[in-house]
């Protein structure tokens, strides 16, 4: 709206303040926000006015058009003009201080506004450093100036660092400080000093003042310090990151930058870092690290699995399903949390450590192998701990050296089971996690533990072969493959099956839906040994296999393969059921029964039934003529098992509950009988008892080559001699592959 002539006049002669008070007033329409800055511009206006009586007057005024108390605009008022008399004593005081000559007006300025400066000038010693104000005076408290570079986060706070770059007159570094160290004078001067001949000789109060200024929105990025696939999807070399199907460089300081939804991501490797550059040239520091380092490889992928299987043969197929169960483990653990290992063992020479090794180097520039009979258990566990979704291989596998630890650490690794550590921090205690698949190496099948070990393996057999019977092909494939590992390996090529890591999370757990019914059904029709732990390993192989092979060119026809390794679960299976610790029972039960020491009729029976009654209810055998059941007094049984067991090995036999447990998993058993009839001639004397007893099918029994169908008429005798056990099972076919 234009303004008459008159009111132009009156708003002229106005006095400004409260014109000001108006049009500001005005624009601010009733924003509270707005009110307020009125309220200040207004008091910084009225604050310059000489006059108290005026000043007061235009107090009152004023708080009348914003709609306040006159106190409030009286306090704003008596504050600013204190501050300014403040400033004004402050400036009069700076005038007064006792600065170098060489100190400009920009250090100077800084000395008044955060209490310190940082002056660097090459090669002047006496005046390169952080300069402290001290009252009128100022102090040199270092010999070089601090530039914060990155904040580093860990899990645990305590364990933050952060990357500062120091310069002195004639030097210059970047040192990672803990992050706690930057408020502890003594810490803080050590880790300066170390290596770098920098020095701070200021206090703690100096220390704080100095990184509370500098320390202000610092870039943040994570440690890496278990290397392989990291949990925000994308595979980390040491000095490379492969993300969003691109490889990128580290920077010198070792950070790289990760996009996950369309956010930036920085990531720090500390071994790869310009900071411990000299650490590394003497071999230590980083040195665990060293095989994660990036090498271009001289071939594909399809190319090596082309070599390997030309080298390998027959076995290579399962070796190169192994790469896709190891490269994709955490999408296995998904499906039943369990992941299988890879287990070769044979003769010294057969190939089987070789294998495992050409494995490696598919994800590894330099060889990377664990001795079971050495090393500490703590770097055992650092070793499984250092990578994700890759191969740690296990060499020298022996049940007879190697620590029952660290068998069941191997077992355990199987179900992604950590290892407890102690903590320095009270009350706490940290987990140390196999972070990768399993490969182990050994001239003998581990069986101990109820064969715990090899039902989580997918088991291969080697045997050696003689110079002559190796064709030229495969001396040539071989010969080609060790020079190529010798120059660094193949680790490039796992870029290439990163790439379709989408797809076979996508169809890994449907694809290994099927293939189980699959299984199921094949080796029923076949009258294969079905053991569900071992069927599942080698599903998650083929699973694997069948997706691979949607993406690349491999050496198998999937139907073919198919049948090898339901092939191989079977004889596996059935190594398994003939070396078991049930099988240990029944070998010793079938001595026993052959010596006569346990008695057909009065110790066991065995009957022809077409049906029998447990104390759960009735059991149908058959639906066409009978079956054979036996019946076993397993108290009496157990007893006698145990002092035959100690007599033989020296050793103690399983407890009862133990070995029950066992029984009752197996296929053979049927139940128990709480009541029953024994009676036999023993001594030429008739003996009878009733008693409890344990129901087994008989025919499957034989099948594992446990006899027990003796004569009742035989004189019951302990004999002189131990006699060794029955051979429960001949030694099994060679897997066909």
């Amino acid at each position: 709206m234009q303004l008459s002539p008159l009111q132009q006049f009156k708003a002229l002669t106005k006095d400004g303040i409260l014109w000001k008070a108006e049009r500001l007033q005005h624009n601010a329409k009733g924003n509270d926000r707005a009110i307020s800055l009125a309220i200040e511009e207004v008091c910084k206006t009225l604050s310059l006015v000489k006059n108290e009586y005026i000043r007061n007057k235009r107090t009152d005024e004023v708080a009348k058009i914003l709609s306040t108390k006159p106190a409030i605009i009286s306090k704003n008022v008596g504050q600013i003009i204190k501050s300014r008399e403040i400033s004004a004593e402050t400036e009069e005081e700076f005038q007064s201080w006792k600065f170098p000559k060489w100190m400009g007006p920009e250090a100077q300025q800084e000395i008044r506004m955060n209490g310190f400066t940082q002056v660097h000038k090459e090669y002047n010693k006496a005046i390169t450093g952080i300069h402290i104000s001290m009252g009128k005076d100022t102090k040199l408290v270092s010999n070089c100036v601090l530039k914060p570079l990155y904040l580093v986060k860990n899990a645990d706070p305590a364990d933050n660092k952060q990357l500062i770059e120091v310069r002195s007159a004639d030097d210059k570094a970047v040192i990672e400080f803990m992050r706690s160290s930057l408020i502890e004078v003594q810490q803080f001067r050590k880790t300066l000093w170390a290596g770098n001949n920098m020095v701070w000789s200021g206090n703690i109060d100096q220390l704080i003042l100095v990184m509370q200024t500098i320390n202000h929105e610092l870039p943040v990025c994570d440690e890496i310090n278990v290397f392989g696939w990291q949990p925000e999807s994308f595979w980390c070399y040491t000095d490379r990151f492969y993300t969003n199907n691109t490889l990128i460089e580290l920077n010198e300081y070792g950070i790289g930058k990760h996009v996950l939804n369309n956010k930036d991501y920085l990531f720090y490797s500390p071994s790869k870092s310009s900071i411990f550059k000299d650490a590394r040239k003497g071999g230590k520091g980083f040195q665990q690290f060293t095989p994660f380092n990036y090498k271009q490889s001289p071939t594909t992928f399809e190319q090596w699995a082309e070599l390997i299987s030309k080298t390998y043969l027959e076995k290579a197929k399962f070796a190169i399903a192994f790469v896709f169960i190891t490269l994709f483990r955490d999408i296995i653990l998904k499906k039943d949390n369990s992941c299988p290992h890879l287990y070769c063992w044979g003769e010294p020479g057969s190939g089987k450590s070789k294998i495992l090794e050409s494995l490696n180097f598919l994800f590894f520039s330099e060889p990377r192998k664990f001795n079971l009979n050495s090393g500490t258990d703590y770097a055992l566990s650092q070793f499984v701990e250092d990578g994700r979704n890759v191969p740690h291989m296990m060499n020298e596998a022996d049940e007879e050296t190697v620590t029952p630890i660290r068998m069941q650490w191997m077992k355990g690794w199987f179900d992604d089971e950590g290892r407890p550590k102690g903590n320095s921090k009270k009350g706490k205690t940290e987990i140390m996690r196999c972070n990768g698949s399993i490969t182990i190496a050994g001239q003998k099948l581990v069986n101990g533990d109820n064969n715990a070990l090899p039902s989580r393996c997918i088991v291969l057999e080697f045997k050696n072969l003689e110079k002559e019977q190796r064709s030229a092909e495969q001396v040539k494939a071989f010969d080609i493959l060790m020079a190529y590992q010798s120059n660094g390996g193949f680790n490039s090529c796992l870029t290439e099956i990163l790439t379709h890591r989408q797809f076979f999370e996508t169809k890994f757990p449907s694809t290994f839906d099927e293939i189980f019914k699959e299984a199921r059904v094949y080796m029923a029709e076949n009258k294969m040994r079905w053991n569900d732990r071992i069927v599942r390993n080698h599903g998650y192989l083929l699973a694997m296999a069948k997706l691979a092979a949607e993406k690349f060119r491999l050496p198998w026809v999937y139907d073919t393969f198919f049948k090898e390794t339901m092939a191989a679960a079977h004889d596996l299976a059935e190594r398994i059921a003939g070396t078991d610790s049930a099988s240990s029972f029944w070998q010793i039960i079938a001595t026993l029964a052959n010596q006569r020491v346990l008695v057909n009729g009065y110790d066991y029976k065995i009957i022809n039934t077409a049906e029998v009654t447990t104390t759960t209810g009735r059991v149908i055998l058959a639906t066409k003529g009978t079956k054979r059941i036996l019946k076993l007094r397993f108290a009496n049984a157990h007893s006698l098992y145990m002092e035959h067991a100690r007599k033989q090995t020296g050793k103690t036999g399983i407890n009862k509950p133990t070995l029950e447990a066992y029984l009752r998993s197996k296929e053979y058993w049927i139940g128990n009988c709480a009541h029953d009839h024994f009676k036999a001639v023993i001594n030429g004397k008739t003996e009878a008892t009733n008693s409890s007893s344990y129901i087994f099918n008989v025919d499957m029994l034989e099948e594992l080559g446990y006899f027990l169908d003796y004569s009742t008429e035989r004189v019951h005798h302990t004999p002189t001699v131990d006699t060794p056990p029955q051979t429960a099972t001949a030694e099994p076919e060679n897997p066909p592959f």
